[in-house]
């Protein structure tokens, strides 16, 4: 597991995207390399509108700014932090460009630990700084499976999800952790108010999510981790 690199704050964007339909190419001055142009500070910035993703960009980073850019890197080289990474993204004649963009790391509560109970985590999504045309939200079930498998089956028991570990790695963003995970998924019955999770674990070379269908029956757990998700027309 690797170290923690930063934590995702309800302050981490800043700004909204500009209406455009263009895909643009920005020459990044700050000591430009030839031949480098994916070095923070160096090279070329390829940047795109949201309207513009395509589905081959899965793994593209979202700008604070409201913009696509090819890498964590390239949106440094703009000025621009990055605050999600695209791992899901569909295109159907009716609803055009649709996609779910995972948080580049665990939302972190400075009050209870590094773990939320549900009702907090919540609310502390909720004023998240907006990136336009794009809603922050807790991860639903479907959501989880569709980033970490490209489709839904609503699925019961252990799966396999190694191209989702592979995609972290690469697109450089913080390693889901070997722990519980709230969804947004709950249900109320004789036991109380329960909120669904889904547990990770890394299990020898193998990333694994259990799909067990554990409803907590209380939400005030604050073990739990959260992991916003960034869904644009979806």
């Amino acid at each position: 597991m690797k170290t923690r690199r930063f934590f995702l704050t309800a302050a981490l964007m800043a700004g909204l995207a500009v209406a455009s339909t263009a895909l643009t190419a920005c020459s990044n001055d700050d000591n430009p390399t030839p031949g480098n142009s994916d070095a923070p500070g160096t090279g070329l910035i390829t940047v795109k509108e949201l309207s513009e993703i395509k589905t081959s960009d899965v793994g593209w980073a979202i700008g604070a700014d409201g913009k696509a850019y090819s890498s964590v890197w390239q949106a440094m080289g703009n000025h621009t932090q990055t605050v999600a990474v695209l791992t899901y993204i569909t295109n159907t004649p009716d609803k055009g460009i649709q996609f779910l963009a995972i948080a580049y790391d665990d939302m972190r509560n400075d009050n209870l630990g590094y773990g939320h109970d549900w009702d907090t985590a919540i609310e502390t999504i909720k004023r998240i700084d907006p990136i336009a045309g794009c809603q922050w939200r807790m991860p639903s079930v479907k959501d989880w499976e569709l980033m970490l498998f490209n489709n839904y089956q609503g699925r019961e028991g252990v799966e396999i999800c190694d191209n989702f570990w592979k995609l972290q790695l690469s697109a450089n963003f913080v390693e889901i952790s070997k722990a519980y995970y709230w969804t947004s998924d709950t249900k109320i019955d004789i036991s109380g108010r329960g909120a669904r999770e889904i547990v990770f674990r890394y299990e020898g070379d193998h990333l694994t999510a259990d799909f067990n269908s554990r409803y907590w029956p209380y939400r005030n757990n604050n073990n739990s981790l959260v992991r916003p998700v960034l869904a644009y027309n979806m």
